[in-house]
């Protein structure tokens, strides 16, 4: 047997997966390796394949195109798209218009001496109309436009209308407008991105939990099987006894014993079927499809054949496209963005400002017309004297860069000793199978000489039931075992993305 791993160490052989060429779905990687890449199958597709016992592949496409977590992970991007489309509304100008009108009565009495009043009455209509735009610029200057225009109208004969117009710039000089402006976008931008490869990543797992559970199915069928050899052996081991003992070449014993091996594997039998319904829900749970339908899974044997890997190019491989590492990376620029604008805080405001104004009143009793045009600018300079709350919003976000970066070293550190532990797994239990394997066949050599010897009166049915008991335990730790390497393969494509089964 090959030397354990020293302690720090994982399995390394110079051999790697000979190049193949890409199959349906899958892309070529420069290493030689095969990117795994399913399509999700469509309604049509699914109805057609729960028609027919399903294969590995079908349940992963139904996984991809029904599996209810996946689903909340493409709403949770579809929500990151529609923020990020949804930030560019922030430089569209915004338009108001409001009016307003009014009418006054006064009555004029100073002219009664007596006898009846005369009473002069004078009316005033006004009526005003505003309208305006305001817009927020890329560079950080805030436009303002504004538009009014008013109507005075009296009884006596008095009728005058102003029009006012004024536009006024204002832009931040000393902070960084520009990334204070823009930085509602692009941090809805890097959200987008991270759950862009939060999604990446759910598609991984969600391949990988319909592959267990496909896994699953197969070793707990298989296991079944096994009771079923089993319980039909110990039935006829029961009658081969009783006849011993009506040929007075046995003993009561022989058949009790046998009759109580019998009773065992009916109770293995009917745990194993218990086991496998449960398999077959959890992989309809995986597929996302309704728990009470039935399903048929295709009539396959997981195959076990050892897969050389080296672990330096799957680390390298995996942390070169590791979907959390690219979520990590995009949460880091997010802190960073977040500590460029926290930091803008702190700095002195300088305002440029420039204004234009224009008025035009016209009195059409009169026909006199006046226009007032008038230029303006300033500079306002406001500087926070003490700051505390900034200064204090600026440090929790270089803490929360500190927390961002750290988080993905040990993200980093986790993905490699993932994969470390999944070489160093796969190696011990191909080890364990090729010892389990050499176990049946010495347990079935041994089986079929205690079956000869019975038969002819010189061993005992203790014999029988040990030697299949043996059997027994053999074959249902090959089918865990075999199940169990599939399963770490299948979360070291997961950690890399590649078809790493042959």
């Amino acid at each position: 047997m090959p030397a354990a791993p020293a302690a720090g160490q994982a399995r390394a052989t110079t051999r790697t997966p000979a190049p193949a060429a890409p199959a349906a779905g899958q892309a070529s990687d420069p290493a030689g390796i095969r990117e795994r890449r399913l399509v999700p199958y469509d309604d049509r597709e699914i109805a057609a394949a729960l028609e027919r016992p399903l294969g590995q592949e079908d349940c992963e496409r139904i996984a991809l195109a029904r599996n209810l977590t996946l689903r909340i992970a493409a709403r949770e991007r579809g929500k990151a798209e529609r923020a990020h489309w949804g930030s560019y509304g922030r430089f569209h100008p915004a338009l108001s218009l409001s009016g307003s009108g009014a009418r006054a009565l006064a009555a004029d009495d100073t002219s009664w001496t007596g006898g009846l009043r005369p009473g002069l009455e004078t009316s005033t209509q006004t009526r005003a109309l505003v309208g305006g735009v305001t817009a927020l610029l890329p560079t950080g200057a805030r436009v303002d436009v504004t538009r009014d225009m008013s109507w005075l109208r009296g009884s006596s004969a008095l009728d005058q209308r102003s029009t006012f117009l004024r536009a006024a710039v204002r832009q931040p000089i000393l902070r960084d407008s520009r990334v204070v402006a823009r930085s509602p976008i692009e941090d809805a931008d890097l959200t987008r991105q991270t759950q862009e490869s939060l999604l990446a990543e759910e598609v991984r797992q969600t391949t990988h939990r319909a592959r267990l559970a496909y896994y699953d199915v197969l070793r707990t069928r298989e296991i079944v099987r096994v009771a079923e050899d089993a319980l039909h052996g110990d039935s006829a081991l029961v009658e081969a006894s009783q006849a011993l003992l009506d040929a007075k070449l046995a003993t009561r014993r022989d058949v009790l014993s046998a009759e109580i091996r019998l009773a065992d594997d009916r109770a293995s039998l009917a745990s194993a079927e218990k086991d496998y319904q449960l398999a077959l829900d959890q992989i309809k749970n995986a597929m996302g499809l309704p728990i009470r339908d039935s399903i048929q899974v295709a009539d396959s044997q997981l195959a076990f054949r050892p897969v050389d890997l080296d672990v330096e190019q799957l680390i390298a491989l995996a942390l070169a496209k590791s979907p959390p590492l690219e979520a990590a990376d995009a949460a880091i620029r997010q802190r960073q963005l977040r500590l460029r604008v926290t930091r803008n805080a702190t700095l002195p405001n300088l305002d440029l400002t420039a204004s234009f104004a224009k008025r035009l009143d016209h009195d059409h009793t009169t026909s006199i017309q006046s226009r007032d045009t008038d230029w303006g600018g300033g500079v306002t300079l406001t500087y926070p004297l003490f700051g505390r709350e900034a200064a204090a919003a600026t440090e929790i976000a270089e803490l929360e860069l500190g927390q961002e970066a750290d988080r993905r070293v040990i993200l980093e550190r986790e993905i490699t000793l993932a994969i470390r532990d999944a070489v160093r797994s796969l190696h011990s239990i191909a080890e364990e199978i090729t010892s389990v394997d050499r176990s049946i066949a010495v347990a079935e050599e041994k089986l079929d000489f205690a079956n000869t010897m019975f038969k002819l009166g010189r061993a005992s049915n203790l014999d029988i039931t040990d030697a299949r008991e043996a059997l027994l335990k053999s074959r249902n730790q090959h089918a865990r075992r075999v199940a169990d390497y599939h399963g770490e393969l299948s979360a070291l494509e997961s950690l890399t993305g590649l078809a790493l089964a042959p």
